[in-house]
């Protein structure tokens, strides 16, 4: 199964995360409208500026209750596509603000990459 390449808990919830502006790794906010803006104004960044911490998960981590204070609403490990060349990253913000995305493996290097 395919990665679904966006939040699938916590702050930003079902927002996708995708390259937006100079190519940056952003969860892209949308407008209203449902059009997907890419300028870099529209989207959180995801890099060492924004992020304070990130975790990866795996389909062996029981995600049921809470992401360290995050209500995940009744997320099971199984209905996460983790695993060929599909991840699960935990990601707290400094402004303590904390997501969980299901990313493929591009955007996994692109997000190693920033961080770093």
């Amino acid at each position: 199964m395919e990665a679904s390449n966006k939040v699938v808990a916590g702050d930003y919830l079902y927002q996708p995360v995708g390259f937006a502006g100079d190519y940056e790794l952003c969860i892209i906010l949308k407008p209203a409208s449902g059009l997907i803006f890419t300028t870099k104004a529209e989207g959180i960044p995801l890099n060492k500026d924004t992020v304070e911490r990130w975790e990866l998960w795996d389909k062996n981590v029981d995600i049921g209750g809470s992401l360290s204070g995050v209500e995940i609403n009744g997320l099971v490990s199984g209905s996460l596509s983790v695993g060929d060349g599909n991840y699960c990253v935990a990601v707290y913000f400094k402004d303590g603000k904390k997501s969980l995305l299901e990313i493929h493996q591009g955007f996994y290097r692109a997000l190693l990459e920033a961080m770093f």
